[in-house]
């Protein structure tokens, strides 16, 4: 792989953005850099009027720019690519990194999706756009999929169709899950292991099963309590379990390695990707949500890039968007 070693003379000479939402998010970018500029004499200003803060460097044959959110949304996101527009006004794609809920079952491969799988987006949709009438809310995706919206230009549908294809869907997988090991090495991202995926059906919500416990808790209403505990503290039933296994096998792992901490070869999903400004909890509201809009992950930044530069969001599945979800992954 090749390397750029020398930096670029000025801001002009970055065509590759990376947004990220959280440190943790950025953390794990920034470690696989080849390269990082602020080691050396060359610091990038930005321009008169930027709140941005950014992290420069390289990955592979390029120079990229990573931008730091202050705030997690759609809206924190709009206002840092207009930030990353004055300052790297050369930049030919964002890329909207981080992490994502996960519809259970991707309907184009026809093959589930688990906890640490990738998602990455063949269009945005602005799900909780529209209008909202008595007989129920009524989306409009206009904003997000015309011109400069949720669909990214034909060059990059193009790479996207290619990579449709079982030959190079399989060599992204295999490339991929090499720098996914060359991360595990490293503490802070150990596998969590195959045991705590756990998904239950849609139907059963994380709550108080004793009435006498909690008044508010009910087939249909979870209270603040129950959000903040753990399964095991509500004692969730594991028979709701959804019986499901992966198919895919473990790759090789690099000698002196433990293949119970790197986990099964990673899986990527190329899909629609949902965004919108709402933490969805509901695994019956994500299904509905998935069936109406043909979406296999759901996320809050990738609809404020999309209209200000060509973009893809690539986020790790870290929860199942229902009521049992919790920071873990």
């Amino acid at each position: 792989m090749t390397v750029v070693t020398r930096p670029p003379r000025d801001r002009h000479g970055f065509r590759i953005a990376i947004i990220c939402a959280l440190p943790r998010e950025a953390d794990a970018v920034i470690a696989l850099f080849d390269h990082h500029w602020e080691d050396t004499d060359e610091v990038y200003s930005k321009a008169p009027g930027d709140p941005n803060a950014y992290t420069t460097g390289v990955i592979g044959a390029h120079n990229v720019v990573v931008a730091h959110m202050p705030h997690m949304g759609k809206v924190s996101a709009a206002g840092v690519a207009m930030g990353l527009r004055t300052s790297f006004p050369s930049i030919e794609l964002a890329l909207v990194v981080g992490i994502c809920g996960g519809i259970p079952m991707d309907p184009n491969r026809q093959r589930d999706i688990f906890l640490g799988d990738v998602v990455l987006s063949q269009a945005v949709v602005e799900y909780d756009f529209g209008r909202q009438y008595p007989s129920g809310f009524e989306p409009k995706h206009a904003q997000t999929e015309g011109a400069g919206g949720g669909v990214p230009p034909l060059s990059i549908q193009s790479i996207l169709r290619k990579l449709e294809t079982d030959h190079h869907h399989q060599r992204l997988e295999e490339e991929a899950s090499t720098w996914l090991q060359t991360l595990q090495h490293r503490p802070k991202y150990q596998y969590p292991g195959g045991e705590s995926d756990r998904l239950f059906q849609p139907s059963y919500l994380h709550r108080h099963r004793d009435p006498s416990t909690c008044s508010e808790c009910s087939d249909e209403n979870v209270c603040a309590d129950a959000i903040r505990a753990s399964c095991s503290e509500l004692g969730c039933d594991e028979h709701n379990l959804a019986r499901r296994k992966r198919t895919v096998t473990c790759s090789e792992t690099p000698e002196g390695s433990d293949r119970a901490k790197t986990g099964p070869s990673l899986v990527i999903h190329l899909g629609r990707m949902g965004s919108g400004s709402t933490v969805m909890k509901s695994g019956k509201h994500r299904d509905e949500l998935a069936q109406r809009e043909g979406i296999i992950g759901l996320e809050m930044e990738g609809a404020g890039v999309c209209s200000f530069f060509p973009s893809l969001v690539i986020k790790g599945v870290c929860d199942y968007a229902d009521s049992h979800k919790n920071k873990l992954w």
